[in-house]
């Protein structure tokens, strides 16, 4: 069975922003959540157009829905202080009734480390040090994080941690997903580096959780007339391509699902082109979906089309009505990560 995902991160061009998109999202994400909507994930950037603080949208993503896993993919954890962090996800999972999920990731963009006054050569030995607090802090442990000493209260929803899964896309992520971690979610489709978490999780004694992979095509959008929504959507995905293949320009070790990109992209058959998208009649995507292996995703992104608003309106419920009734859909209650009992793992940090 695979997933039906929503994808929120309002990376639109600056021409087509506008502030409605978010009470747009949320009413579109309400919508969908009556209708069998598996998981919405959301993003974190800075000094963009994207969300840049997941959490706090994620309380109001758990307010507007009932079943809906709410997972945040991902929160660059060194970016952050962990018990803030703490606090701010046990909020979001009271207002969800326990329905929000996180994946800690490292982050790879240096204007973001720089405009938190963060060394991005340290980024990984500042997530091993507060990745374990943020944890433990969730599961009601006191901490004691450089001096600072305390427990956060109050509790989780129904005194259960919320689930996280250690992000990233190089071997010492998934170490790290192992050691501390409820689950997996690679940034890129590479078998080394799941079997290199896999391999971990036995060496220290613990059961694997589940791994949460990128399914190709990332986004679908699901219209009548494919040529047509190409001609709006082929500029937003072409300035996506842009911005990720920047960021990865910058950093050459950086592995991301997007190719480095010296200088702009101008040609929009580019993004028709790209693995990344499909735009589908809903009878192509019952073909997509059924070709793909289980734990896979179609993934929608309702806030792409930016102000063409009724795009998104036809996508969603095209895909509601005309794909979901022919393909096998996994229930949000089943789709939930399993908490692995990290504390002991805790003190060994």
């Amino acid at each position: 069975m695979i997933s039906w995902r929503i994808q929120v991160d309002m990376l639109t061009p600056p021409e087509l922003h506008d502030d409605s998109l978010y009470h747009t999202s949320l009413e579109q994400i309400a919508w969908a959540d009556k209708r069998g909507l598996s998981e919405v994930w959301l993003s974190e950037h800075h000094n963009t157009l994207f969300i840049s603080s997941p959490l706090a949208m994620s309380c109001a993503v758990g307010a507007v829905t009932e079943r809906c896993r709410i997972v945040i993919g991902c929160l660059l954890l060194p970016l952050h202080d962990p018990i803030r962090v703490a606090e701010d996800h046990i909020m979001s999972s009271l207002i969800s009734r326990g329905r929000t999920e996180l994946v800690a990731g490292v982050g790879y963009a240096p204007h973001e480390f720089a405009m938190f006054g963060r060394d991005m050569r340290e980024r990984g030995k500042i997530a091993d040090k507060i990745l374990p607090i943020y944890i433990a802090a969730m599961a009601g442990e006191e901490f004691d994080f450089d001096g600072r000493r305390g427990r956060v209260r109050p509790g989780p929803w129904k005194g259960a941690r919320p689930p996280v899964l250690g992000g990233g896309s190089v071997p010492a992520s998934a170490k790290r997903a192992a050691r501390f971690c409820d689950g997996f979610a690679p940034a890129v489709w590479d078998e080394t580096l799941i079997n290199s978490y896999r391999e971990e999780c036995i060496r220290l004694g613990r059961k694997p959780g589940p791994v949460r992979r990128p399914t190709m095509p990332l986004y679908v959008h699901v219209t009548a007339d494919p040529e047509k929504a190409w001609s709006v959507l082929a500029p937003c995905f072409l300035h996506e391509m842009n911005y990720y293949g920047a960021l990865a320009a910058q950093d050459p070790n950086a592995k991301i699902s997007y190719e480095a990109i010296p200088e702009p992209l101008t040609d929009l058959s580019i993004a028709r082109n790209s693995p990344n998208y499909a735009v589908v009649t809903p009878e192509q995507c019952i073909e997509l979906a059924n070709k793909l292996p289980d734990d896979s995703y179609i993934c929608l992104r309702i806030n792409q089309p930016g102000m063409h608003t009724e795009m998104s309106w036809e996508s969603l419920e095209l895909f509601a009505n005309k794909v979901l009734p022919n393909i096998d859909v996994i229930t949000p209650e089943a789709l939930a990560t399993p908490v692995v009992d990290t504390i002991p793992w805790v003190a060994r940090r």
